[in-house]
């Protein structure tokens, strides 16, 4: 196929539905596609700062190039799979190259969606630590003692794996204006990371400076979430150590079994977890699900006033982690969500409510899974929850790729 055939069929797949206005996926597309013409492929360095104008850019410090990679193939699988089913080629933009080829299709021959491992790339972190570790007692003593199995929590009690609990905070900077020389400290809900800040930086007016600090800010509910969780583990003489999701040491993923909760803007690198999944974390805002056989978008954005009534979303999530720990992942688009995910599962009755559907859509228990919930509240305070769907997830699904500082010997 020609250069021609390359660009025009790039620029088919940019204008389609399934881009659904999204100019950065677009720009991205048809950057990489004039780039593959031409024979000069960009390093990640180069497309974070030709795309999304960041300077300085370090690959080994940030997965953004390699998330907007990975759902723009999706979105290419996406458009074969449903509008682009008859083409006579298609556009291929194979895993851990950014240069993008044309292959024919033969007579009668239809497109299968590209099943690719996820990746999760973890940079190291300050460890902060916040309380001590213990073993937990062994399942046959609850057991023999009379305490209550407590289900879904029971691959955390039944075990003397370390248990982490790890709250999603909010970043904030210092901010001084040299016109009117007031200072102040400035929590902004598009800036919830490093690399948030410093686009930030690259586009703040010169009439201001900021700095980073050595501290965040936590949830309201955080408070909240420590007492309920506290409350589910003390019975079983299980305890945990506690840390913010920006002083998170990757090191700990290893061999921790780990509880995750927080706004999702707010969890940092646990964030990654969806290049993993059927659902997408989009704009900060809301969360798109893909479903995996007709290719169909449904985007999920909270309505209402936080401080009146309102409509969040929940998104939970069991998976296995690089070893034999796991990892329970609790959050929200805004607060509430994250409150009601974790309260379905500290609160017994709603925790059994929760098990019998399972049982009742699965005919058991699933040993990992991902569930979205819609959690109504008011005046940030949770009402109810409803499920709206609960996916199985297979192991052989999950593939760790991470970086850890070593430990001393």
């Amino acid at each position: 196929m020609g250069e021609n055939a390359l660009l025009e069929e790039a620029q088919r797949i940019a204008t389609s539905s399934v881009m659904k206005g999204s100019s950065t996926y677009s720009s991205l597309l048809l950057y990489l596609a004039k780039a593959s013409i031409s024979g000069n492929i960009p390093k990640e360095s180069t497309i974070a700062f030709d795309i999304f104008g960041r300077k300085n850019f370090d690959p080994s410090q940030s997965t953004l190039i390699r998330v907007y990679i990975y759902h723009l193939r999706k979105k290419i699988d996406t458009y074969y799979n449903s509008i682009g089913s008859n083409n006579a080629q298609r556009l291929l933009l194979p895993k851990g190259n950014y240069k993008l080829f044309i292959e024919k299709k033969a007579p009668s021959q239809g497109w299968t969606k590209q099943i690719r491992p996820k990746h999760l790339v973890i940079p190291a972190v300050t460890v902060f630590v916040l309380s001590a570790l213990v073993w937990a007692i062994p399942a046959l003593t609850r057991l023999a003692t009379g305490q209550k199995d407590t289900g879904l929590w029971s691959d955390l009690i039944s075990t003397d794996v370390p248990l982490t609990v790890v709250i999603g905070d909010f970043y904030i900077f210092n901010e001084y204006h040299a016109n009117t020389n007031n200072r102040r400290l400035v929590r902004d809900p598009e800036i919830n990371s490093k690399e948030d800040y410093e686009r930030y930086m690259n586009t703040a007016g010169m009439g201001s400076k900021t700095n980073t600090l050595n501290f965040t800010m936590l949830p309201f509910y955080s408070s909240f979430w420590i007492k309920d969780i506290s409350q589910t583990f003390i019975p079983h003489d299980r305890s945990f150590s506690l840390r913010t999701a920006s002083r998170f040491n990757p090191v700990e993923l290893q061999d921790h079994n780990i509880v995750v909760v927080g706004m999702i803007k707010t969890i940092g690198m646990f964030q990654s977890y969806f290049d993993n999944s059927d659902y997408s974390f989009v704009d900060n805002y809301c969360l798109v699900y893909t479903d995996p056989k007709s290719g169909k978008e449904t985007t999920y954005t909270p309505t209402g006033n936080p401080s009146e009534g309102h409509k969040d979303y929940t998104f939970i999530s069991k998976i296995p982690g690089p070893g034999t720990n796991k990892i329970y992942l609790f959050g929200g688009l805004w607060d509430i969500g994250a409150d009601e995910g974790l309260k379905n599962f500290t609160n017994p009755e709603l925790r059994k409510t929760l098990e019998k559907t399972m049982v009742k859509t699965f005919g058991y228990v699933p040993e990992y899974y991902e569930i979205l919930m819609e959690a109504n509240g008011y005046d940030r305070m949770g009402i109810d929850s409803k499920i709206i769907r609960i996916n199985e997830i297979q192991k052989e699904k999950v593939v760790w790729d991470f970086k850890v500082v070593q430990r001393s010997p």
